[in-house]
């Protein structure tokens, strides 16, 4: 029954591991998806603070002098191009913060599991100790009687 118990202890032992290795792949990766995160974030905001300047750029060589109507929809092709860049930004921003919550979420999950495994680990080197020490003790007390028989025997016989 001790070398099941073993066994069990090992395979609860391995299955701690593969939970603590999840555990710091998902660090990883939510360490990473935040600088991800902070990098879309600061595109973001470098886009927003220089955007009037290439809104200016774009209507600086229609400004004060008389256009045709192509130059007017070309104008507002660039300026439709501009704000979709800046809405892409935007996006991939989104995108980053919702990966960067999502591994979140996933890491708390695998340390969740974790601690339930290093519990079930616990419980299963508390028993495995408990009943080898039950069993060691027996072992003791069985030598014990064997060597008072050997004794009682001797002095019976003389």
């Amino acid at each position: 029954m001790i070398e099941q118990l073993k066994l069990l202890l090992r395979l609860k032992e391995l299955k701690e591991d593969r939970a603590l290795r999840a555990v710091n792949t998902k660090r990883i990766e939510v360490s990473s998806a935040l600088a991800e995160l902070d990098r879309a974030k600061g595109h973001v905001s470098e886009s927003k603070r220089t955007l009037p300047e290439r809104e200016d750029a774009i209507y600086e060589p229609i400004i004060g002098r008389i256009i045709d109507h192509d130059e007017i929809e070309e104008t507002k092709g660039r300026l439709w191009q501009l704000e979709n860049q800046h809405a892409r930004l935007v996006d991939a921003s989104d995108r980053a913060a919702h990966v960067h919550a999502r591994l979140e979420r996933q890491l708390k999950d695998a340390v969740i599991v974790h601690r339930q495994s290093m519990k079930e680990r616990d419980k299963y080197s508390i028993l495995t100790g408990t009943i080898g020490d039950e069993l060691r003790g027996e072992a003791t007390y069985r030598e014990e009687i064997e060597i008072e028989d050997v004794f009682s025997s001797r002095s019976r016989r003389t």
